[in-house]
């Protein structure tokens, strides 16, 4: 036992009083880490416990005939390591008598039936007050249909199903092998208008059957499901099941099998749906099959598959790792570690058994924590995108029942509990300090500040190459990759057609003069119309001259050519406006940023104290970029496709544009040059990103600015 649990400041509230465990409890044996378990069913409320194996022991010394203080000095006498502590018993009695599991001789603790159900159901509505973002609405009870389908599911729940279920699996990898370019480009109008309600009814039918495998799974093992339900998931109607009843079971494998069940349904939807894609083309069905694909994988690993969040993949994880009530135990583990090493409290009682277990409990607690709060984040920001009213509403509800309900309630534990009478002068110095160190760090301390931006690399001064003229590819004379001087001569076409043109066209001139001469003698009075047309002439042959001419294609600039179809090009015929290539000088490198609006009106404000710029693929290397200029009239035509998000960058484009060349909202252009690139490849439009510093301000004055930022954007739309 550890002593520093042994005796408990608050023994007295209960230490007189007479306990029983209810009899029509239900009590289930399990392993966890080669050790025994013990798990109490409510069969009222369908709720269960898991208990260590000492503290089940010393429950069931409570017979209701001996005052707990005589029943813990017993056990303390005949088995004084195996025995809890007071301070482990007091927190095991209150738990159970809160959940109605235990019958006491007086009846102030111990609540009626009708009135232990009332205090539920308003626990169950503060909860999900407090999970607003995650309503639970029950609905139906579905046992009855579940059994019915049981005998047919049997069939497909067994070993040669799980043999099918990875044949039909291994079927639908094979059907999208090759294809990654096509699945992350359609992508892009996943969230078109025209597909946000086929989008919708996937989800609702893949959830759907994902709820079922839950359903059928616990029937098999012999478990019950007596509520199916709508779960309002940010305010996305979706239905589920309640499968609790999988806690009680005594093997691990079916406590598992149960938590897969819902994703390896949802995973056999999404096996057919790829091998239907792989088969169709640009049309309704292909539409739908993509659709159920991605809400299958995205919702899986986001969600069901994590074990950050307490959804299917946190059971599993407890489960494969011998970690029973990990959330729970890892908050009352960081819990300890606040008693024991912030408040000084001696008699704080250890969760973990051992200190590996102490590890994994403070990792997760941390995790899990900071995981929560940066899903709360972006949901919030998202929703406060589309509708800036109730994301405003939504996040003040949220500060409310997440952070202040929660700290208040920490600090009224920490000034109230008893434990902390002998230091309740240190727990207030360590409150002071936090909320000070917190006063500080937010609204003192300055902090670096600055805002991140894409773009890509290009050279200093580039020229496209575009065919001026009709004409047959007779020679290419430099090679790609070559740098050429200005007016270097690079191809050389023909055009028998044009040259015909101007044989005849001299032809005609040289009549025309005839006419003139012969007009001065005997008809003065068409002598200007014959200019005219001499005139007229002239002009035509200029321009086939012009033509000519531009058959000979020179350099416009120095740099490196690039020419990518120069193998293929010789006796080709190339119509005029035809792209050849580009020329490239790289003696200068420059950087195209693209920054959102909100930001860019600080580049206005106050020149940046820095710019540092980063390649992809040379990300080691730091560059830095000195503002050139930035074009004030917003664009939308992004500076290279590798930008936007079906090509890898993270630009939303406009899913009609099917170059990927339009950005959905407009942008401020900036172009910098970039200082020290000497290490850098000479490749034009490679994807970077430039970092913006400006003076350092404290992290409240930051997030107050972008609070701002957000609503001025939101009133110019």
């Amino acid at each position: 036992m550890d002593a520093t649990g042994l005796f408990s400041d608050s023994w007295h509230l209960v230490a007189a009083r007479t306990y029983a465990v209810r009899p029509d409890c239900r009590v289930h044996r399990q392993v966890w880490r080669n050790q025994r378990w013990y798990v109490l069913s409510d069969p009222y409320t369908n709720r269960f416990y898991r208990l260590p194996p000492r503290a089940w022991e010393f429950l069931r010394q409570l017979e209701g005939r001996q005052t707990l203080d005589a029943v813990w000095q017993r056990s303390l006498t005949a088995a004084p390591v195996a025995t809890p502590g007071q301070e482990e018993v007091v927190r095991l009695i209150g738990q159970l008598t809160q959940a109605g599991l235990l019958r006491s001789d007086q009846p102030s603790p111990q609540l009626p039936a009708l009135q232990r159900d009332q205090k539920r159901r308003s626990q169950e509505l503060r909860s999900s007050v407090l999970n607003f973002l995650f309503l639970r609405i029950p609905l139906w009870d579905p046992n009855r249909l579940l059994n019915r389908l049981l005998p047919l599911s049997s069939w497909v729940l067994n070993r040669w199903g799980a043999m099918l279920w990875l044949l039909l699996i291994g079927a639908g990898l094979v059907s999208l092998t090759g294809r990654v370019d096509e699945l992350h480009g359609q992508s892009a109008g996943l969230l078109a208008a025209d597909n946000l309600a086929w989008l919708y009814l996937c989800w609702v039918g893949v959830k759907l059957f994902h709820e079922l495998g839950h359903g059928l799974f616990c029937k098999k093992f012999g478990g019950e499901i007596h509520t199916l339900g709508l779960m309002l998931l940010v305010f996305t109607p979706a239905p589920y099941v309640d499968a609790t009843a999988a806690w009680g079971f005594r093997e691990r494998w079916q406590r598992v099998l149960t938590g897969a069940g819902g994703m390896i349904f949802e995973l056999t939807v999404a096996a057919v749906a790829a091998v239907i894609w792989a088969h169709t083309y640009d049309d309704l069905l292909h539409q739908v099959c993509y659709n159920v694909m991605f809400i299958s994988s995205v919702s899986t690993v986001l969600f069901n598959a994590n074990p950050l969040l307490r959804f299917d993949g946190y059971y599993i994880f407890c489960d494969l790792l011998d970690l029973p009530n990990l959330a729970q135990r890892s908050l009352r583990q960081l819990q300890y570690l606040a008693e024991k090493f912030l408040f000084g409290c001696r008699h704080a009682v250890a969760v973990a058994a051992t200190r590996r277990e102490a590890v994994w409990l403070s990792v997760y607690g941390l995790l899990s924590s900071l995981y929560r709060l940066l899903i709360l984040v972006y949901i919030l920001a998202y929703i406060a995108g589309v509708f800036l009213g109730l994301g405003l509403i939504l996040a003040v509800l949220a500060g409310v029942f997440w952070l202040v309900v929660p700290v208040a309630r920490f600090v009224r534990y920490a000034l109230v509990d008893p434990r902390f009478n002998r230091n309740r002068r240190r727990v207030v110095g360590v409150l002071t300090a936090i909320t000070v160190s917190i006063i500080v760090l937010v609204g003192i301390v300055p902090v670096e500040d600055g805002f991140t931006a894409e773009g890509v690399m290009v050279a200093g001064s580039y020229r496209p190459l575009i065919t001026p003229v009709d004409g047959w590819v007779a020679a290419v004379s430099v090679r790609p990759g070559q740098t050429v001087a200005a007016g270097t001569p690079l191809l050389r076409l023909e055009n028998p057609a044009r040259q015909q043109d101007r044989v005849r066209g001299l032809a005609a001139l040289d009549e025309i003069r005839s006419r003139i001469l012969q007009a001065q003698d005997q008809q003065p009075s068409y002598l200007d119309t014959l200019r005219a047309s001499e005139q007229g002439k002239r002009r035509e042959l200029a321009e086939i001259e012009a033509d000519l001419d531009a058959l000979n294609i020179v350099a416009p600039i120095p740099g490196r050519l690039q020419l990518p179809l120069a193998v293929n090009l010789t006796g080709r015929f190339l119509e005029r406006g035809t792209p050849l290539g580009a020329l490239y000088d790289f003696s200068t490198l420059h950087f195209e940023a693209v920054i959102e609006q909100a930001e860019a009106s600080r580049l206005f404000e106050q020149a940046p104290l820095s710019a540092r710029v980063k390649i992809a693929g040379q990300a080691e290397i730091v560059l830095r970029g000195t503002i050139l200029e930035i074009h004030p009239a917003e664009k939308s035509a992004l500076p290279s496709a590798s930008l936007g998000l079906a090509a890898g960058g993270n630009i939303q484009t406009n899913p009609h544009d099917p170059k990927g060349l339009t950005a959905r909202e407009p942008y401020v252009a900036v172009t910098l040059r970039l200082e020290d690139a000497a290490g850098l490849p000479r490749i034009h439009s490679l994807r970077g990103r430039v970092r913006f510093s400006f003076p350092a301000r404290p992290l409240g004055h930051q997030l107050y600015r972008k609070f701002r930022q957000v609503l001025l954007d939101r009133n110019r739309s």
